[in-house]
């Protein structure tokens, strides 16, 4: 038996071939870190201005210690102090040369430990050689840690509680809002951190623990043919470029790539690269975020964050008494509502008993005078209604 084939047929099977075309050739979800940066940064802003309406108190204050004159931390500083200026948050940078010791390093921060201008207290990293970045962080105020890369918060707890008053370190806050931001539950998941470093790796790879993942810890030298073949989620954060090639990660993989390489000499001096191969990893990805406008934006929106909710803290009972005045005055409000509704209606019942044991011509002067200012009280207390 043979099928006649008409020009509705036709169609109908063309339609069909190109239909399951476009469901194998489906685009993966490409972030947009600029979107969300600007989302945060906004909420941020709101959050300012809200606050410093009811409270009489400062902006938040940002100090930024930088040792040396290398282009790339100089270009990060820039934008997170225009990141700081665009929500009204104040920062100071502190630009020490090249050759500072790391005992003037300290000294600085010690200093500003102790002035109550100042929420928190960033260094930018890299240190020049002479300066160890983990003895220095270490004399940073807890409450002034924006960054949270005290190796004390680090080692206390084998699962991080991301959910306590300590600053997640930016970037892996940055990871995790992405994350929550695209609605994906990383519980009982595969996820793979390539990458153990102080900054990313590690933190973000016990925060991960806390929230249910199963988390395997690699990093460059593993063997990623064996590590990546199973990963629910690749988190990257080398610092190799393009590491991670497609053929090794699984169909509908998502992939977090922190990393961020400087090109090389014989190619486009503008472009930035990550640790991911994105022209092939794209093909097996269902999210994937790009290099650069990924997690970089998001990162700086991070800290930003961070700074307000330590300036939120640092001003808690200022806050809260605020918050007491205003209820009070809101009760306070309420109960002189309450009373003169309570003598309005004493009022409209005094009127209308006058009215039904009195005809209006029978009225003597003092009963009329009476009525008259009731009525009068009366028209007072509704025109304050």
């Amino acid at each position: 038996m043979f099928m006649k084939f008409t020009v509705r047929t036709t169609q109908h099977f063309l339609n069909v071939i190109k239909h399951s075309f476009s469901v194998q050739a489906e685009q993966p979800i490409l972030v947009n870190g600029n979107k969300i940066s600007k989302d945060v940064l906004s909420k941020v802003k709101d959050r300012i201005l809200s606050i410093r309406e009811r409270v009489n108190i400062r902006e938040p204050k940002l100090a930024i210690i930088l040792v040396g004159n290398a282009a790339d931390s100089i270009s990060y500083v820039s934008v997170k102090q225009r990141a700081c200026k665009r929500v009204g948050v104040q920062s100071e940078l502190i630009h020490l040369p090249e050759t500072a010791t790391q005992k003037e390093v300290i000294q600085i921060v010690e200093d500003l430990n102790k002035r109550e201008d100042v929420d928190s207290i960033l260094t930018q990293l890299p240190f020049p050689a002479q300066i160890s970045k983990t003895i220095v962080i270490n004399q940073i105020e807890p409450s002034k840690d924006v960054d949270g890369l005290q190796r004390c918060f680090l080692t206390k707890q084998l699962i991080w509680d991301d959910h306590n008053n300590r600053a997640l370190p930016c970037t892996p806050q940055s990871c995790l809002h992405i994350l929550d931001t695209h609605q994906i539950d990383v519980k009982g998941k595969q996820v793979v951190m390539l990458g153990k470093g102080l900054l990313v790796g590690s933190p973000l790879g016990a925060i991960l623990l806390g929230r249910g993942a199963i988390v395997s810890m690699c990093d460059k030298k593993s063997d990623l043919s064996i590590a990546l073949k199973d990963a629910d989620i690749l988190v990257s954060a080398t610092g190799v470029r393009k590491l991670v090639k497609g053929e090794q990660l699984k169909k509908g993989v998502i992939v977090i790539d922190v990393g961020c390489s400087r090109p090389l000499p014989h190619e486009d001096q503008s472009s930035i690269v990550g640790d991911v191969e994105l022209e092939s990893v794209i093909l097996k990805a269902s999210l994937i975020t790009p290099v650069p406008g990924g997690v970089g934006p998001v990162t700086v929106s991070m800290l930003i964050q961070n700074v307000v909710n330590q300036w939120e803290r640092n001003n808690s009972a200022l806050i809260q008494q605020a918050q007491l005045e205003a209820t009070d005055e809101t009760n306070k409000q309420k109960q002189e509502k309450a009373q003169k509704n309570q003598q309005l209606n004493y009022d409209l019942k005094q009127i209308d008993q006058i009215k039904e044991n009195t005809c209006e011509e029978d009225l003597g002067d003092q009963q009329q005078e009476k009525l008259n200012k009731i009525i009068q009280n009366s028209k007072k207390n509704i025109l304050i209604q």
